[in-house]
């Protein structure tokens, strides 16, 4: 083996030097770094939200952080109402009306259903 193979930096396939081809090690962590920014933002909004939503005396069942938008469901009540949802969907089984609701709230869904008997 001569002086200039052994002073070229590689150990197998492994390049440890700088030669042609090779990026710095930081590079692919630093890119890590950038991806995981978005879901410490969702977590920030969602940590908020559920401030807002124990202040007014509503009831965290779940809470999702792996969407697009935060989801979080709560217990249906008259508190409930003051958030001013949408009706996602009705449905009328046995004689119970079930109805879905959702709304946002910084850039979180909320959701939660309301059953009534008739």
């Amino acid at each position: 083996m001569s002086n200039k193979s052994m002073s070229s930096h590689h150990v197998g396939n492994r390049n440890l030097g700088n030669s042609q081809g090779s990026q710095p090690l930081a590079k692919p962590r630093a890119r890590m770094n950038r991806q995981n920014v978005h879901m410490l933002k969702s977590q920030l909004r969602v940590s908020q939200t559920l401030n807002i939503l124990v202040r007014m005396g509503l009831t965290i069942l779940e809470v999702h952080l792996g969407e697009t938008t935060p989801l979080i469901i709560i217990q249906g009540s008259e508190k409930a109402k003051k958030l001013h949802a949408l009706v996602l969907k009705r449905r009328l089984h046995n004689g119970v009306l079930s109805s879905y609701y959702s709304t946002q709230l910084n850039q979180c869904s909320i959701q939660w259903e309301s059953k009534y008997v008739h």
